[in-house]
């Protein structure tokens, strides 16, 4: 048991220390509403270091392995306090703060890693107010203001990496049962539906078709199709591009959920508040 934060844990990212995902992951990097992101070894059991800095609590936490200058870890963090901070993740210190259209952060997730093409590293964070902004973490800028949500963006995912590797698609659910799908770079709204649900999971369960449609370089990892689940967990659906073009669909579901995750084919593995865990098909 890793001991150390004194409020609601909120989120959790593998620090891999190798870099090239093959290796087991020997640190683990944690946010809390206690303000203060935390670097753990999970060998030892015990807290590396301490990420002060933050005023509010932290709503996000993505890594950026060897990407910074001399190939270092980088961990970036998001928080109600409308900051982006990105830290040293060997020596905790931080390397800088992005602010600037914001308002409270609610959730954030990895867009691009960089390095591939020469540009930077992305990351998204959905916004109280509704607008999701897209950072570029090597130059310390907001890159787009995407507007259409009118209440907090609670869900942020990518998927669909049009065969390079990277994301094409950028997702966002919102308190008012909307979702949009943004296209990553052109930073316009492809397609938005509109439901009855306020969609939560800050990390929603994505659904990586099996082989020989996922990548066999290792990079099929990039969601084909993205699964939701409503705030008061009553209601499941599926995101994914059909034809072309995205499309949101229910799908049979337990009731009273609290977690769902796709594994391989089509079965899929729903959490409820009442204790049982369920398995499903389901045929995308």
């Amino acid at each position: 048991m890793l001991e150390g934060h004194t409020d609601w844990v909120t989120c959790l990212a593998l620090l891999d220390t190798a870099g090239d995902g093959k290796h087991p992951a020997q640190r683990l990097v944690s946010g809390s509403r206690d303000k203060s992101p935390r670097v753990w070894d999970l060998a030892r059991g015990s807290c590396d270091t301490v990420l002060e800095g933050h005023t509010n609590g932290v709503s996000g936490v993505v890594v950026l392995h060897g990407s910074g200058s001399g190939g270092v870890d980088r961990v970036v963090t998001s928080s109600g306090d409308e900051s982006v901070r990105v830290w040293d993740a060997a020596s905790g210190s931080c390397l800088s703060v992005m602010r600037g259209k914001t308002g409270k952060l609610f959730c954030m997730v990895l867009v691009d890693g960089g390095g591939g093409d020469g540009g930077g590293a992305l990351v998204a964070t959905g916004t109280w107010d509704g607008p999701v902004h897209v950072w570029d973490v090597d130059r310390g800028a907001l890159v787009a203001e995407l507007t259409g949500h009118p209440a907090p963006v609670s869900i942020l995912a990518v998927m669909e990496g049009d065969g390079d590797g990277r994301a094409a698609r950028l997702v966002s659910g919102c308190y008012d049962g909307s979702v949009r799908v943004w296209r990553v770079g052109a930073w316009t709204c492809e397609a938005a539906f509109e439901g009855p649900h306020r969609w939560t999971m800050p990390s929603p369960a994505r659904y990586v078709p099996p082989a020989p449609a996922a990548a066999a370089d290792g990079r099929g990892c990039l969601a084909a199709g993205v699964f939701l689940m409503s705030v008061i967990g009553e209601c499941g659906a599926f995101l994914d591009i059909h034809e072309g073009r995205p499309r949101l669909r229910l799908v049979p579901c337990p009731p009273s959920l609290t977690a769902v995750v796709s594994v391989a084919g089509s079965r899929v593995v729903w959490g409820t508040k009442t204790g049982p865990v369920y398995f499903s098909h389901f045929a995308p």
